[in-house]
């Protein structure tokens, strides 16, 4: 008897984890027709840039162990509205759940933009940190109006020749561990948004932090918050800037020009 209800606990087991794993896939926009999100004709399928991808349209507004790849190459931006509700890719240790314009044209990567309107689109738990921009791709991650929320590091670029944006406005929010700059040419606007994080970190690129309105707001103590990077300069435009210790002991080694 002990025998039978270990073997069916075993099998009630790997029957849920079998389940799980099925429901992990990988998501990639195109743009070949519109910016509409729910439009299937949108989204690639099928074996590209080295990946099997899932016929879409990516699901959204629920918690799932999903990537999203967004390469749209010279099509149209993948736009997130408030209909998509609040979406959460938990795509495990140690994997990314957000990539932007990676991989090579040629084999199905590119350069790729997603803007979120609405709603609030997350990666928690996907800890192997998101990504704008590789393989020499131009790629951006715009909020205007809708947020962003990572668990882990959000990479600015990853390798030569990239080019990278993140731009939060419109009342937009962006929470993440950090924000690393590794990319030819990275930007960060600040445009009347709020960025919370621990802190920025830097590898390579010519860099820059542009205020124009926005909020720039600590999430633990930290020495090194902001850092004098030698290729990194912090902006501030007409709207002004307004960083935030959010009651946290912080350093900010970065001239403010």
């Amino acid at each position: 008897m002990k025998r039978t209800t270990k073997n069916l606990i075993l099998s009630a087991v790997l029957s849920t984890l079998a389940i799980s794993l099925n429901h992990a896939a990988t998501y990639q926009w195109r743009g070949a027709t519109s910016n509409v999100w729910t439009l299937a004709g949108n989204w690639a399928s099928g074996s590209t840039n080295g990946q099997t991808i899932a016929a879409g349209p990516a699901p959204t507004n629920g918690t799932y162990a999903h990537r999203l790849n967004i390469n749209n190459q010279a099509s149209n931006e993948a736009i997130y509205t408030s209909s998509q509700g609040t979406t959460i890719y938990n795509n495990g240790a140690g994997n990314r759940g957000l990539v932007i314009g990676s991989g090579a044209t040629a084999t199905g990567g590119g350069n790729g933009t997603l803007r979120i309107t609405g709603g609030t689109f997350s990666t928690v738990g996907s800890n192997g940190g998101d990504l704008i921009g590789n393989n020499g791709n131009t790629a951006a991650l715009i909020l205007d109006g809708g947020n962003y929320i990572g668990s882990s590091t959000l990479g600015m670029g990853l390798g030569p020749v990239t080019t990278a944006t993140f731009t939060i406005g419109n009342g937009s929010e962006a929470t993440t561990n950090a924000v690393n700059f590794n990319a030819t040419t990275c930007n960060v606007n600040l445009n009347l948004g709020t960025l919370q994080l621990n802190q920025f970190t830097y590898q390579a690129g010519a860099c820059s932090i542009n205020f124009d309105g926005g909020t720039l707001k600590a999430r633990q103590n930290n020495a090194s918050f902001l850092a004098d990077f030698a290729t990194t300069n912090v902006f501030i435009k007409s709207n002004g800037a307004i960083i935030d210790s959010n009651g946290f002991n912080i350093t900010i080694g970065e001239p403010l020009l």
